[in-house]
């Protein structure tokens, strides 16, 4: 089986690169100590199927990176405008942007400009 794999990563570099980049999304905003050895894992995989060494730190690159990202990502999200807001009855004026729609719990919601 690890034949076939290095096989596959010495045909398709560009795929082991890919999945870097989406374990690093993935493990970045819940684990973030895993990025640095998921980068390791991923990087010896690349010269041990490989050997080069260019490829290893793309790799690496790619799931720093995806970290990276994924933690700005939820950075931005979570500096919210409507953060003090939370909790409290608000009456505001918006523009409607899209027809009201209703969860399966019943609840209304629609995408509304502020």
């Amino acid at each position: 089986m690890y034949a076939a794999l290095c096989d596959v990563v010495r045909r398709h570099p560009r795929h082991l690169v890919l999945a870097g980049g989406v374990v690093g999304l993935l493990a970045g905003p819940r684990a973030w100590a895993f990025a640095p050895a998921a980068a390791a894992g991923l990087a010896c995989l690349a010269v041990a199927a490989d050997g080069r060494v260019v490829m290893a730190v793309a790799v690496a690159g790619a799931v720093l990176g995806g970290a990276l990202v994924a933690q700005g990502r939820l950075r931005a999200l979570d500096r919210s405008r409507l953060l003090p807001l939370l909790g409290r009855k608000v009456e505001l004026r918006g523009t409607l942007l899209e027809q009201p729609r209703t969860s399966p719990t019943g609840h209304a919601y629609a995408l509304v400009e502020l």
